[in-house]
């Protein structure tokens, strides 16, 4: 069975085979949040924390339950994740992702119902999660296809002082979309706040004018 150090060196080999720079962080995965005590919240006991070129990512377990119910898992994971964001540039933290390694001798439709509800929902972050087969080799692949480590680097797009104007736009446009906004409105704000960050916009007096008139002309 693969480990979670295993595991670990995979992501890190595939990273830097597509471009991207690895490095190790234990801010992301520290105990507390910066400038404070450790946190007595429950936080998952094993776990590492990597940078793949701009993207902040905790790689940890998922351990199998008989009732199949990640709940109290995702909240300790949810939690270190909040914490990492205190170590992370403000920019990097809609780039936040959660690796997650699950092995189990079989897995029952109960049990990928609840990894597929698990990688659903994106509140905190984005988490995806590689569930070894036979052929780790193989299912190895498949995950990577889902992940940013698919993506061609060679040729990767400019970089805002805000949001990548790839994937990460997209979960951040669903997110606000999520909580009510419609999507024309959604696209505009993260436009808007990217213009904010690059300095197009000086005050913030603007950016609410801007937000607020983005929101008003979606109901016209």
């Amino acid at each position: 069975m693969i480990t979670l150090a295993g595991f670990s060196d995979l992501l890190t080999a595939r990273a830097s085979s597509v471009g991207l720079e690895v490095r190790a962080d234990p801010g992301i995965i520290a105990d507390g949040f910066r400038g404070r005590e450790p946190s007595d919240a429950r936080l998952p006991t094993e776990k590492v924390g990597i940078w793949c070129g701009t993207y902040p990512v905790i790689i940890a377990p998922l351990t199998p339950t008989a009732a199949s119910d990640f709940g109290p898992q995702t909240k300790a994971l949810h939690t270190q994740v909040l914490i990492a964001r205190s170590y992370v540039p403000p920019q990097c933290v809609v780039d936040m992702h959660l690796f997650l390694l699950f092995q189990a001798d079989s897995i029952d439709d109960d049990q990928a119902a609840a990894i597929d509800r698990l990688e659903r929902d994106e509140s905190i972050c984005r988490k995806q999660v590689f569930v070894p087969r036979v052929n780790t080799a193989e299912a190895f692949e498949a995950f990577v296809d889902r992940t940013f480590l698919a993506r061609p680097w060679a040729e990767q797009r400019p970089r805002t002082r805000g949001f990548q104007l790839d994937q990460p736009a997209a979960v951040v446009r669903e997110i606000l979309e999520r909580q009510g906004l419609a999507p024309v409105a959604a696209e505009a704000w993260v436009r808007i706040a990217d213009a904010y960050r690059s300095g197009e916009i000086a005050a913030p007096s603007e950016l609410v004018r801007d937000l607020v008139a983005a929101m008003d002309e979606s109901h016209v």
